[in-house]
């Protein structure tokens, strides 16, 4: 029943009376509500103050525990407080009592929607924002600079404002729902289909679509709409930066705004003899079709057993809508309709798979800019050792990635079907039979071209062909590499300079060439020295000769690994990286020659005295270890060799053994042989620890680390074995 109430009346009970009337039904529950909320919250912050009050100088106050369980129980209250106000919804007797009080509805919205944000925040705002305050103002205490990583978790007053703006989009969520639904179990099940629903349709299309797609990687439009999901902030689908954040705080803003307008036109226009068996129309086809079809999308995935399982995914989607439609209809006496709709949704989904396919994704997987359109390009790829770290803006470089990504579009079909068949149009090695496609390995390839226009435009491959990358290894040592190198350098130093306070380098300094029991140090650059150590990196960068990655003359002697702006660094070090090892030197952590100096001068020797693998493979030999053939020289791999996986025991000695394999090769024939420290690092001074060789070159392994064996020193090798096994009492054969 309408009110009869001119708008202009001004006798009417104002929004007011109704707010004040709100809280008055609803002050048991806020009591309880507001008490375990200053017990979680601020007796929680003194109880972890009391346990951290002696290190108060020395450390930051940690957000407690109890006031993250707050935080739980808010966007919690945000869902059932809803439910409170507006059950007089879901009475026929009530809401025509409501609807015949002398009130406007728009009064009555108003009323409702402001007392239950005053009773969801202001425990909330009352409880848990100070400890968040308090927590952050201690930060000003600590020495460490933990502000510089940049993550959101590090700013507890963001966190507590971005969770406020998750919990006010979920009340007007809630509260639309109990204008949209006839029962409080019907308003909870369309909430939770909504908001998991959108979630999966998301995340489970992407993946869908990217499953079908060559070549498919996230270019932000996914992270994009994650973002007016709660899900992406609490499963950290989307990265939690203090920048992302705040954009994320501004669309759940708008959604809970979106909400509002809509639950606002329900409260207006609903009827009181809709409070029976009654679900507004458009929430039930967007909850009943759009869950049918994220079934369906998750089903499959989770299957993946080809047309089959999208059959039955299909299958368990149309079962999820016919259930929906007998809950809403109560029976069914509506299923012809109801099976009629899910043919029709089925077709469509069918034709949108089949375009897929025969479409490429819409173009997408053939999209290539050209060189023209092209401001940097970025690549990382475990096989050519590129970082997208180190973007690339130098025309070579460019046409470099260009003609990789045109070979990866041409090769689709073997590359999508792993197929043993000759690549084609591309640059490659000498070494190059043309005959499989896979016959020295595949690795990933991931592409990031960023447009003069602004724009990004990413690849990822995940099969692709060692064969078909020789533009990338030759650019991961080109000059042009070193210098994008170094210009990060520079930016990360700019970044420690511009940190209030002090700023502290933390780096784990390892030794590489021989690098027996995991020797390592690490090591704290304070103040100035750490911007010198990256400013005195990059110098060396900028030193490096024209392929100093792909055949270096020597093997790295250290390597350096450090994390800073939330990424994370490891680089090797050379005998020609003059600067930063004369800081190095100067600080005690090596000598003047590169060799790291522990503390006390003590080594840590490894837990085990196991026995590893260690032999010879000719170039001459056709071998699948290591999906290597007779093109075993074709080294790739090598970064960081395995070494400390080699047993030591408590007197340093290195254990060995080989095994026959049945083919005639010049392998070590004994089960097991010792080997010190001292012989060992004259062995790995022998070989390459990575490069690529157009040449047949001899490999050593050990315990399935690789090493290129110059020929120049292919004699030297094989005696240094030879003497060590006769030294024990076994034989080797060559």
């Amino acid at each position: 029943m309408e009110t009869m109430n001119h708008p202009s009346d001004k006798r009417l009970p104002g929004t007011g009376v109704v707010f004040c009337d709100t809280v008055r039904r609803c002050r048991s529950p806020f009591i309880l509500y507001i008490a375990v909320m200053l017990l979680l919250g601020p007796l929680g912050f003194a109880f972890n103050l009391m346990e951290r009050g002696e290190d108060l100088m020395r450390y930051p106050w940690d957000f407690p525990s109890p006031a993250y369980c707050g935080c739980v129980i808010f966007l919690g209250a945000s869902c059932v407080i809803p439910m409170v106000i507006f059950s007089y919804l879901n009475n026929r007797r009530a809401l025509d009592v409501f609807h015949a009080l002398p009130v406007k509805r728009e009064t009555q919205f108003t009323g409702n929607i402001l007392a239950g944000l005053f009773l969801l925040f202001v425990p909330y705002l009352a409880a848990i924002l100070p400890v968040a305050a308090l927590c952050d103002l201690s930060y000003r205490w600590n020495t460490i600079g933990f502000y510089s990583s940049g993550a959101l978790w590090e700013s507890n007053l963001l966190l507590v404002t971005v969770i406020a703006g998750i919990g006010l989009m979920l009340f007007m969520l809630m509260s639309f729902m109990m204008f949209c639904c006839s029962t409080v179990i019907e308003s909870a099940g369309y909430f939770a289909i909504i908001l998991f629903g959108y979630f999966g349709l998301i995340v489970g299309g992407s993946e869908m679509i990217g499953d079908m797609t060559f070549g498919y990687s996230d270019f932000g439009l996914t992270d994009f709409l994650l973002r007016f999901s709660p899900f992406s902030f609490v499963t950290d689908v989307v990265q939690n930066t203090r920048k992302q954040a705040l954009f994320f705080l501004i669309q759940m803003l708008l959604v809970a705004a979106l909400f509002w307008v809509l639950a606002f036109r329900r409260a207006i226009g609903r009827k009181s003899e809709q409070a029976g068996g009654y679900v507004y129309p458009p929430v039930y086809y967007i909850a009943a079709g759009g869950g049918a079809v994220v079934g369906t999308i998750v089903l499959d995935l989770l299957f993946s057993s080809g047309v089959k399982g999208l059959i039955f995914s299909v299958i368990c989607g149309v079962l999820f809508y016919v259930i929906l439609d007998s809950i809403r209809n109560r029976g069914l006496k509506n299923i012809t309709r109801s099976l009629s709709t899910c043919g029709i949704v089925a077709v469509f989904f069918g034709v949108f798979v089949l375009c897929i396919h025969l479409t490429g994704t819409f173009g997408y997987e053939n999209n290539i800019p050209s060189l023209k359109e092209i401001s940097s390009v970025s690549v990382s790829s475990d096989i050519a050792r590129l970082d997208s770290d180190f973007p690339l803006t130098d025309s070579d470089s460019i046409e470099q990635v260009l003609s990789v990504h045109h070979a990866l579009v041409d090769n689709k079909e073997t590359i999508w079907n792993r197929e043993s068949d000759s690549l084609k149009n591309y640059d490659a090695f000498s070494f190059d039979d043309g005959e499989d496609a896979f016959s020295c390995g595949s690795g990933y390839v991931s592409i990031s071209y960023t447009l003069k226009n602004g724009m990004t435009l990413k690849r990822s491959y995940q099969t692709v062909p060692v064969l078909l990358i020789k533009p990338l290894y030759e650019m991961a040592g080109s000059k042009a590499y070193a210098e994008s190198i170094a210009d990060t350098l520079d930016r990360l130093s700019e970044l420690l300079k511009g940190q209030s306070g002090d700023s502290v380098l933390n780096v784990d300094l390892s030794e590489v060439l021989v690098c027996v029991g995991g020797s390592s140090r690490y090591c704290d650059f304070p103040d100035t020295g750490a911007v010198n150590f990256l400013s005195a990196l990059a110098e060396d960068f900028r030193a490096r000769p024209e392929g100093w990655f792909v055949s270096p003359d020597e093997n790295p002697i250290l390597s350096a690994r450090f994390y800073l702006d939330g990424e994370d660094y490891n680089f090797n070090l050379y005998t020609i990286d003059q600067n930063v090892l004369s800081f190095l030197e100067k600080y005690g952590y090596c000598d003047k020659n590169g060799a790291l100096i522990l503390p006390g001068d003590e080594d840590t020797p490894a837990e085990n005295a196991d026995a590893y693998t260690i032999g010879i493979l000719p170039a001459s030999r056709e071998s699948e270890f290591s999906d290597f053939r007779n093109k075993s020289i074709f080294y790739f791999g090598g970064f960081l060799a395995n070494n400390s996986s080699w047993g030591i025991d408590e007197e340093n000695a290195v254990h060995f053994y080989s095994t026959d394999d049945g083919l005639e090769s010049p392998t070590i024939e004994c089960s097991e042989y010792m080997m010190d420290k001292e012989m060992l690092k004259e062995l790995t001074g022998l070989v390459r620890l990575l490069g690529i060789s157009d040449t047949p070159q001899n490999v050593l392994f050990i315990n399935g680390s690789t090493y290129l064996i110059p020929e120049a020193n292919l004699e030297k090798v094989e005696a240094l074995l030879q003497s060590r096994t006769r030294a024990v009492g076994y034989s080797i054969v060559f």
